[in-house]
């Protein structure tokens, strides 16, 4: 038993020493906090290497169109916001975007802003949504 494990491991080491390498990294930041105001305005940005093409997928948990509405939520009571990508990609969103492999250090910027008014009846709590970037290579 102890051989099978072995050739195993070696064999998924060699491969991931010939397999091309694609990661993120400099999130400025990892959680984005919008303001109760109308069209307060978050943002992050991240790099993403690649040795090869690539695509990239941004998608949100309350993503409701591919041009980036979304809505934040506190379980029962929503908020309408609006999400930007800006970048080497176009903005939209839930659809791969390909990449080459030209482009070995790209910088992404993900950009939220509320679009509805909170008002005095908006109930008090947290908020929130979760995006979500895959790279797929």
């Amino acid at each position: 038993m102890k051989k099978i494990i072995m050739i195993i491991l070696l064999y998924a080491n060699c491969a991931f020493a010939y397999a091309g390498q694609c990661y993120l990294n400099a999130i400025s930041e990892p959680v984005m906090h919008l303001a109760d105001y109308y069209h307060s305005f978050a943002a992050t940005s991240f790099k993403v290497f690649c040795d090869q093409s690539y695509a990239i997928k941004f998608s949100s948990q309350n993503l409701r169109s591919s041009d980036g509405s979304s809505y934040v939520s506190n379980g029962t009571y929503r908020l309408k916001t609006r999400m930007n990508i800006s970048g080497p990609v176009r903005n939209q969103w839930n659809v791969p975007l390909s990449q080459s492999g030209n482009s070995k250090d790209s910088k992404y910027v993900i950009a939220v802003r509320l679009e509805e008014q909170p008002s005095i009846r908006t109930p008090v709590g947290i908020y929130s949504d979760v995006i979500y970037v895959n790279l797929l290579f």
